[in-house]
């Protein structure tokens, strides 16, 4: 997954015009030979590895918090029991801020993003006075669903009876209004939910007394400034998939990079998998990380190489069968492919990122926004990954991915995407706009999915197990899934 060695499209195209690379390419075989000794980890740890950096990075990217609890087993059937994802959104998906929409996708008064996650629905609109307010898309006489799709709209008004309301959930008209002589306008307002913003994205509630949104993200406004600032990015693109699994199975498959060596083993030389950092910060609740180093090799190969073959592994895998450029002397694979990544980010916003760390601008910085939404910092590709289940079906859930790109200086902001939706193919026959490498990549993950899917189901174990450090965000995830579940 992109997770694994997220340098950057942009570096790609500021390095050289890649080809398309071949559909199935044989991987060398200095990827496959593992070392013998798996008993203990070896190399450096991440922390070893960027002390070494040319630009060092903000505080908090030097610390490290591994989740300390016990592992425990989980049982399978929350995967794919019917009663276990009811409970789910009677507990969890009614307590917890979901991310419905960018605010870039209302951006004029009127625009409506349905928003919908089981039997739930929720209109998000923009008002006359750009207030952007949530409200249950229910008709409030007789329960008609107001709204089906993503559009703009004048007024709310029921397609059954013709009530409306205003973009601003007031009581405008009711057709024979004299047959209704106890209707209240003050009381039949259209039924709001909780909305707040933090980084371009609206959040909603469901829940009136939950903890305001600030509480909620924990370290995340702290850690996404400056370069990682995402209300100063823009939509380039909006994919959406759907997955044949839970989608707790499939948000799971990308907080950890335990199976890239198996699953994405043309990586290895240039993506230092086993040297991974996990933490969950103390107190945390709602959110997790990992820090990826690339621009080193896994310890799980027994050769060294040298940071020519580093760097070489790297662009043969964005740009096969091209020619790489020679390091410039004195210099590792790491700290070049930082500046190139710094002078990619200028080159396309002209904005000045000389201060960005060699982590920011190299490193897969990976957050975790429990329940749903992954996001990440730093310059190689911003993106926003968010899961959500089909409907109350719990073996099946949609994938959905914004890719982001700063503003530019002068600021000025694209108009949004249209969402592409392209059902269960993969994304090597239909996200045309990512390159070559990068869909394969999520092919890969997306792959394992269906199969873990049906494993669960198959009978044997009762239990699934995590490790402790690997998968520690997978475990915090449970366990705060649990905490909800319980109250």
């Amino acid at each position: 997954m992109l997770d694994t060695f997220h340098l950057g499209i942009r570096v790609t195209s500021f390095l050289m015009k890649a080809n398309d690379m071949n559909e199935h390419r044989k991987i060398p075989r200095v990827h496959l030979d593992r070392r013998l000794d798996e008993t203990v980890r070896i190399g450096p740890s991440y922390q070893e590895i960027v002390r070494k950096d040319l630009v060092q990075p903000p505080a908090d990217l030097l610390e490290h918090h591994l989740y300390p609890e016990e592992c425990r087993p989980i049982d399978r059937e929350r995967f794919f029991s019917p009663q276990f994802q009811r409970l789910e959104v009677e507990k969890m998906w009614s307590r917890v801020w979901q991310f419905a929409c960018r605010e870039d996708e209302l951006p004029a008064a009127g625009d409506t993003v349905v928003y919908e996650l089981g039997d739930m629905s929720i209109l998000l609109i923009r008002g006359r006075d750009n207030v952007i307010r949530a409200f249950h898309n229910t008709c409030l006489h007789r329960g008609t669903k107001l709204c089906h799709a993503d559009t703009r709209l004048a007024e709310v008004r029921c397609p059954f009876h013709g009530f409306t309301w205003s973009l601003e959930g007031d009581l405008t008209d009711v057709p024979s209004r004299w047959d209704f002589p106890f209707i209240d306008d003050k009381k039949f307002r259209l039924h709001e939910v909780r909305v707040e913003l933090w980084g371009g994205i609206v959040f909603i509630n469901l829940d009136r007394n939950a903890p305001p949104l600030k509480d909620y993200l924990e370290v995340l406004p702290e850690h996404f400034i400056g370069c990682s600032d995402y209300s100063q990015k823009y939509v380039k693109a909006h994919y959406r998939k759907r997955l044949e699994c839970n989608w707790k199975a499939a948000i799971e498959a990308f907080i950890e990079n335990y199976h890239s060596l198996e699953t994405h083993p043309q990586t290895v030389c240039f993506n230092a998998d086993d040297n991974t950092q996990y933490d969950v910060f103390p107190g945390a609740r709602h959110v997790s990380r990992f820090l990826i180093p690339n621009g080193a090799q896994s310890p799980h190969i027994e050769k060294t190489l040298s940071e020519q073959e580093i760097f070489a592994s790297l662009f043969e895998f964005m740009a096969p069968g091209s020619q790489p450029p020679p390091l410039p002397e004195g210099m590792s694979a790491r700290h070049y492919l930082a500046e190139l990544s710094r002078g990619a980010a200028h080159q396309a916003t002209q904005r000045d990122y000389s201060t960005c760390s060699d982590i920011e601008a190299l490193d897969p910085m990976q957050y975790l926004l429990f329940p749903n939404i992954i996001i990440f910092r730093g310059l190689g590709i911003p993106l926003i990954y968010r899961f959500k289940p089909v409907g109350n079906d719990p073996d099946a859930c949609t994938f959905e991915m914004y890719v982001m790109e700063d503003l530019p200086a002068n600021g000025a902001r694209p108009e949004p995407p249209e969402v592409e939706d392209f059902g269960d193919q993969s994304f090597r026959q239909a996200a045309h706009a990512l390159p070559a490498w990068l869909r394969e990549v999520y092919d890969q993950d997306t792959q394992n999915l269906a199969m873990q899917q049906l494993g669960l189901k198959a009978g044997g174990p009762k239990d699934v197990w995590y490790s402790r450090q690997h998968e520690s965000r997978n475990r915090h995830f449970h366990d705060t899934l649990d905490d909800y579940l319980s109250r």
